[in-house]
């Protein structure tokens, strides 16, 4: 789903039996302090570093209360 602005949402079945919802964010960092107020945690806690720069794009997997697994992505303009 892309709504008028150009962000996207859709679902990804992965390997093995998990979904997740894979969310478009305009700012990476604000995304995720807004979620884990609200009780969803970051996938890697062991990580040093939680999210994936490519150079592109910033990822970071998050997981609600619930269970449910969030990709959230952020495309780097150039």
């Amino acid at each position: 789903m892309k709504d008028s602005s150009g962000f996207t949402v859709d679902i990804s079945q992965g390997s093995g039996e998990w979904t997740m919802i894979r969310v478009n964010v305009d700012n990476l960092e604000e995304a995720v302090e807004f979620l884990e107020a609200r009780g969803f945690h970051k996938a890697r806690h062991e990580a040093a570093h939680d999210t994936i720069d490519t150079g592109s794009s910033k990822i970071n997997i998050m997981v609600s209360p619930s269970g449910y697994i969030l990709s959230l992505s952020q495309h780097i303009d150039e």
